[in-house]
């Protein structure tokens, strides 16, 4: 559900400069994805995650943060905003990064001829995550299928989308169409500039991917309105404080495990995920793959450590 200040309640939250580190580290614990700010209402987050960071630079003044804060209209307002393109039923997906759970609301979009079409979001291991089927009718001022011209009189149509990205990472929204001579929709390809679009630190759309050249193609969402998942909660200030900087973790291996060089604070991760409760100096794997490990004290959050390639086998050597 959305709204502000529903029955969320504030995140717990610091913001802590390791030692004369030129930047600041922000954590915090709550019902969702806090967002941080540099005004008490309103603005633009500076950052997003339970886990972030920021340049010293960055921060003017005082801090706030609030849990699942946060809308935004992402990417060109309309398809003039570039200089040329066209409709037809173009395949390439559109690349978005988020730091947040994230709603893709509504879009505008150019139609070159009705029919349908599904938008469907994968996730970084090409699994399924959203999808969506629109019944879309033409707003080119002369309906046709196939590859047709530019119509500057087009005005498109705002399309509700309800796309929903679960968790922080990388998506793919890739389009299809139900028959050939169906539902076309315009993309530009000419002029485009201004990748990426979005909101710095929190959602942005990066590229797409067309070949070659794919920063040159602007893919099918006009005037996107994003929300973060969840409850909206009170915005709060946010304490600074001084830490000691936690140098990068050292991966030796012990036998059958693996020993961080850090002796509290740790969390490793395979193939650069977290793995759930694996927090102690050492920890044993049960599978192949590349394990890494950071390490958080006191507000402090280390780099990642460099990779350690690990070739499990089930008889133990």
């Amino acid at each position: 559900t959305f709204g502000v200040g529903g029955n969320t309640a504030a995140p717990q939250v610091v913001a802590t400069r390791c030692g004369g580190q030129s930047s600041y580290t922000l954590t915090g614990s709550g019902d969702g994805t806090i967002f941080w700010y540099n005004t008490a209402s309103g603005g633009t987050p500076i950052a997003a995650g339970n886990t972030a960071s920021i340049s010293t630079n960055g921060l003017s003044g005082s801090l706030y943060a609030s849990l699942n804060d946060f809308s935004a209209t992402v990417g060109p307002s309309t398809k003039k905003f570039a200089t040329g393109g066209g409709y037809n039923q173009c395949t390439p997906d559109v690349v978005v990064e988020t730091r947040a759970p994230m709603l893709l609301e509504s879009a505008r979009l150019y139609i070159g001829n009705s029919g349908k079409i599904t938008f469907t979001a994968y996730n970084s291991d090409g699994s399924p995550v959203s999808t969506r089927t629109l019944k879309v009718e033409a707003t080119r001022s002369t309906p046709a299928p196939g590859v047709q011209e530019d119509d500057p009189n087009d005005q498109g149509a705002v399309y509700y989308l309800g796309l929903e990205l679960p968790e922080a990472g990388t998506y793919n929204i890739a389009i299809s169409y139900d028959s050939p001579n169906g539902a076309t929709i315009y993309r530009n390809n000419a002029g485009v500039a201004g990748y990426p679009f979005g909101v710095n630190n929190v959602f942005t759309i990066t590229g797409n991917t067309a070949n070659p050249g794919p920063l040159s193609y602007y893919y099918y969402f006009y005037d996107l309105k994003v929300r973060a998942l969840g409850c909206v909660s009170p915005r709060v200030a946010v304490p600074v404080e001084n830490g000691v900087p936690i140098p990068t973790p050292l991966i030796t291996r012990q036998g059958l495990s693996l020993q961080s060089s850090v002796a509290e604070g740790n969390q490793w991760y395979l193939d650069s995920q977290p793995i759930p409760g694996a927090t102690g100096q050492t920890y044993t794997p049960t599978e192949s793959g590349d394990y890494t490990v950071q390490a958080q004290w006191q507000g402090c959050v280390s780099t990642r450590s460099q990779r350690y390639t690990f070739a499990y086998q089930a008889d133990g050597r």
